[in-house]
């Protein structure tokens, strides 16, 4: 039976979540001076590749900057992601200068002398920052959060030789827009992605590099303080970096969204539909919510849940999906974004989304209770796919398993297919330590630790 909070402990509840998301800290999480070589002041240090060359900095000092020749492959490789791996939101930061003509790789998408770049081959392209042209002199700045296409396009000449600071900030298309910045001047604002979470993928800088040593091309260029932070400066802060008036060391916090889904959620399920790439983690991968390609592995924007149903070996006609968050946690809510499944030209598929769903919660993995019944709509088979929230009331689980129970649409004429295209989950925040120093510290502790328990 569900407890029932009171008033005054919901009051406290509703209070601390909006001072948590008012004070939460974030900032700085790697920062790369790049005086001559490739130690982190901030974050890990990178290893230079094929022997990068100290450079004179933007202001002129010897060896306060590090050159990138692309004819030689030039570049540093950062282990871990240098702090961009699976974040939702931030701000990357940079001076660069690009030096004569750019190689290019998927030339026509203007992906020209990539400074920044992860890449898993077969899996995701993130965070690239290239030029749109191999000429600098009439080229601007480009950036893709995921993919190989670029979002956003710059218009500003960066010219050849010239140094310019180079700023992106970045979060999810269901909190805000990426912007780009050229020496602390919006060029423009756009949706983007999650960027993948996929802690074996190097950041590279100064080429486009992959995981598995595949070369898509480098910059003939030389970087300068690059630095990553997992919040979202402001104009503000960024022009102070642009004017040098503040640096990483200084300009201080930006913000977050209130709200943020969990990341790192592991999903099993009934099972996967053999040969077509419909894993489980395609749902909880942090991409792919409006998506409606559903072949994918976990961190490729493409990709969706689907299982067997009649079409493959072995049948299943009792489809589930159970999402493990990794520790026990107070839950606020769960957001699904049902199957989308679409083409232009062969026609839609979401009848294969689900319908009616018991949910059930568990702390262990193995006893599970049911926090009830309810009913998804279709998907809408574009690229505005929206979620669908179940208020959880703050219950306290581990696993949270989705039946399904019905599906979109006639199930034999179907194969009795079934999927999802992701599900998020919501932690409640903990309390702010100003809130519980207001009112009492444990005993507040011990209002918000009374949560219904699964």
């Amino acid at each position: 039976m569900r407890r029932r909070k009171t008033a005054a402990a919901f009051c406290c509840a509703m209070a601390a979540a909006f001072l948590f998301a008012a004070s939460a800290q974030a900032g700085l999480v790697a920062y790369w001076p790049l005086d001559g070589d490739a130690t982190a002041t901030v974050g890990t240090s990178g290893v230079p590749v094929n022997a990068p060359t100290a450079a004179a900095d933007r202001n002129g000092a010897a060896g306060g900057a590090l050159a990138f020749d692309a004819a030689i492959g030039q570049y540093v490789s950062v282990a871990g992601g240098g702090g961009l791996d699976g974040q939702y939101v931030g701000t990357i930061s940079m001076w660069v200068k690009w030096s004569g003509p750019q190689t290019g790789v998927f030339g026509d998408y203007g992906q020209y002398g990539t400074i920044l770049a992860r890449q898993e081959d077969d899996v995701f392209s993130n965070n690239l920052l290239s030029l749109g042209g191999a000429d600098p002199a009439a080229a601007g700045v480009n950036w893709s959060s995921s993919g190989v296409i670029p979002s956003l396009f710059g218009a500003t000449p960066v010219g050849n030789d010239t140094w310019h600071h180079v700023a992106i900030t970045f979060q999810p298309h269901f909190t805000g827009v990426n912007e780009l910045f050229l020496d602390g001047v919006s060029q423009g604002a756009a949706p983007g992605e999650c960027l993948s979470l996929f802690p074996t993928t190097a950041l590279t800088l100064g080429a486009w590099v992959s995981n598995g040593g595949g070369f898509y091309g480098s910059a003939t260029a030389s970087l300068d303080d690059v630095a990553v932070f997992d919040d979202i400066l402001s104009l503000a802060q960024i022009g102070e970096l642009a004017a040098q008036t503040k640096t990483p060391l200084d300009v201080g916090a930006g913000t977050r969204p209130a709200e943020l889904p969990l990341r790192g959620v592991v999903a099993t399920a009934s099972s996967e539909l053999n040969g077509f790439s419909r894993f489980a983690a395609n749902t909880t991968d942090g991409v792919g919510r409006g998506t409606t390609w559903p072949d994918g592995v976990s961190g490729r924007v493409d990709g969706m849940w689907l299982n067997n149903g009649t079409f493959a070996e072995p049948n299943d006609l009792d489809p589930w999906i159970t999402f493990d968050l990794g520790e026990e946690q107070p839950l606020a809510k769960m957001v699904l974004y049902n199957y989308n499944e679409s083409y232009p030209d062969w026609g839609s598929f979401v009848v294969r989304g689900v319908k009616e769903v018991e949910i059930l919660a568990s702390t262990d993995g193995v006893t599970f209770t049911s926090v009830g019944i309810h009913e998804f709509d279709p998907a809408t088979g574009d690229g505005n796919n929206p979620g669908q929230a179940v208020d959880l009331g703050g219950l306290v689980a581990r696993y949270v398993k989705l039946d399904v129970l019905s599906r979109h649409g006639d199930a034999a004429g179907d194969f009795y297919l079934v999927g999802l295209n992701e599900v998020d989950f919501y932690a409640v925040p903990e309390p702010s330590a100003a809130l519980l120093a207001a009112l009492g510290g444990l005993s507040m502790v011990a209002i918000w630790r009374r949560r219904q328990r699964f």
